[in-house]
């Protein structure tokens, strides 16, 4: 019928037909989506939410551009449900609401939709900056009752809570704060309205030392600060993003140090025993320490260890 045509590269000695590319052309695409009952070509969800942004969305020409770029695809909902939906967000501009309650009220209960699209609403709404915040940062922290000269984020809840049980030795005057992966790192922290602290009952929680926690995590006051975590590249890449919020963020020294000379001595699991065979080497921290210390003895053993056994 002339709708398609087959075509290869030149044969050349001793290649087999597979290695001479053979490729179809379409000469006659309206012919055979007729054939095929498919009159029209299947657009993208990116393509139909370009035109539904268009042709739906009421804000000026320029912000239509911007929001286009943020395709939502929800299954079960049209493009359009979704623009129709997005010309609501102007309702509940003055409203005291987190990013995710928006979310949930928009976007038939699903609290995600506007995960970082948090640009696309400030366009919508005509602002420099999004009004809605995102979840506070919740930070678990304890203080020792003789007060704190430098703070330490733990990895592991396990860990964590096992360290505010030791009066003495090396948590000694030493603020501990355990917050959930890679949150802790969060730029909001920082900020006002940007974390909810919880203090542990078992430790002080004297008002002075509270608000000098506070301050010192808004930045007020100057305290050393220091990271441990597992010993291995996820452990490793959270001390990095530490170092965000807190860029003289340091690993700790009398946590790390004897896990190193575990991992030199052969002790530790492989990473698939631990099912991390997918974490990533991290080639830098920024950390003096961990960069030429526990990062070589990482890549020299090829073998991780958790903090719980220590």
């Amino acid at each position: 019928m002339g709708w398609l045509t087959a075509r290869h590269d030149r044969s050349r000695h001793g290649e087999a037909p597979y290695q001479l590319k053979p490729r179809i052309d379409i000469r006659l695409p309206e012919q055979i989506r007729s054939a095929c009952n498919r009159p029209q070509r299947v657009k993208s969800p990116a393509e139909i939410w370009r035109e539904a942004v268009a042709a739906h969305l009421e804000s000026p020409e320029s912000v239509k551009e911007k929001v286009s770029r943020y395709c939502i695809d929800i299954p079960g909902r049209s493009a359009e449900e979704i623009v129709r939906q997005l010309n609501l967000l102007p309702t509940l501009k003055d409203q005291p609401l987190l990013l995710r309650e928006v979310s949930a009220r928009l976007f038939w209960r699903l609290s995600k939709v506007l995960a970082k699209r948090q640009e696309m609403v400030q366009a919508i709404l005509g602002l420099d900056e999004c009004p809605f915040p995102e979840m506070p940062v919740l930070l678990n922290v304890w203080l020792p009752q003789e007060g704190f000269n430098e703070v330490l984020f733990i990895e592991n809840i396990t860990t964590f809570e096992r360290a505010t049980q030791e009066r003495d030795g090396r948590f000694k005057n030493v603020a501990l704060v355990f917050s959930s992966g890679y949150k802790s790192s969060a730029m909001r922290m920082r900020t006002s309205g940007g974390a909810s602290l919880y203090f542990a009952q078992h430790g002080t929680m004297n008002t002075a030392d509270t608000a000098r926690f506070h301050n010192w995590l808004m930045g007020a006051v100057n305290l050393p600060i220091y990271f441990w975590g597992d010993m291995d590249y996820a452990g490793m890449d959270i001390l990095r993003s530490l170092r965000l919020p807190f860029p003289d963020a340091q690993a700790w020294k009398p946590g790390y140090e004897p896990m190193a000379q575990a991992l030199q001595a052969g002790h530790g699991h492989t990473p698939e025993e631990a099912g991390k065979a997918g974490q990533n080497s991290v080639e830098t921290t920024g950390c003096e320490y961990a960069d030429t210390m526990l990062l070589p003895v990482l890549r020299a053993s090829g073998r991780f260890i958790d903090q719980e056994s220590l």
